[in-house]
């Protein structure tokens, strides 16, 4: 599968880059990546799918690409939700020079805005925070019975933690990361709704973003 790396606009490098197994079959019709370096970025977008051909994917290179997003999709054989923290935890840990970073999930995200915007919005949170997209419904389901430790304080009704959105300090998500680790099946909000309740009260808190300041998420809206 071949890489090209574009560098403000110019391509700089076309490369080769090991593909999933083969023994999935949707694995032998991967499309060639798109990753747009940009100069002086201060954060990574990163995304993981085991499938780059998927319509939803292309939608987020598209419009990463068309506000100069400086991103990585990461290709992966699908293991469960727990892939998505797995394979961004060790693509952080062979680039310790991601200082900050996006998860978005591949399929269902699309970018509205550049990364000066984003900046721009976080000075009400600061860099050195963890936040969280909020969405409407607290899931997953096996969360119902406890739903009164997630507090409902937020009259817009986004109070819950969704985790196909978040941006972090890659130090402090490895730190968790290596602290409570996750495996491939465990449910990944699952995984972030329990780090929420256990960093609640401490100074490396996880915070949500229950105004839509940065992120909107559209799930469970009727």
């Amino acid at each position: 599968m071949e890489l090209v790396i574009i560098v403000n606009g110019n391509v700089m490098k076309r490369v080769s880059i090991l593909a999933p197994s083969h023994n999935c079959a949707r694995h032998t019709r991967l499309a060639n990546l798109t990753i747009t370096m940009m100069e002086n970025s201060k954060i990574k977008v990163i995304t993981v799918t085991s499938d780059p051909t998927n319509q939803g994917v292309h939608n987020l290179i598209g419009s990463l690409t068309m506000f100069g997003w400086d991103f990585q999709v990461i290709p992966c054989i699908w293991q469960g939700f727990g892939t998505k923290i797995i394979k961004t935890y060790e693509y952080l840990k062979e680039h310790p020079e991601i200082e900050h970073f996006i998860f978005c999930d591949a399929n269902d995200v699309v970018v509205l805005g550049t990364e000066d915007e984003f900046i721009e919005k976080m000075d009400y949170f600061g860099l050195d925070c963890f936040i969280c997209s909020a969405e409407k419904n607290l899931w997953p389901p096996i969360l119902k019975p406890f739903i009164k430790a997630f507090g409902e304080d937020n009259k817009n009704g986004f109070n819950y933690l969704n985790s196909g959105l978040y941006y972090a300090p890659s130090k402090l998500f490895i730190q968790y990361v290596e602290e409570y680790p996750p495996f491939n099946e465990i449910d990944d909000q699952f995984w972030f709704n329990m780090l929420c309740i256990i960093s609640e009260d401490d100074i490396d808190a996880i915070y949500l973003d229950t105004h839509q300041t940065l992120f909107n998420s559209h799930s469970f809206i009727k």
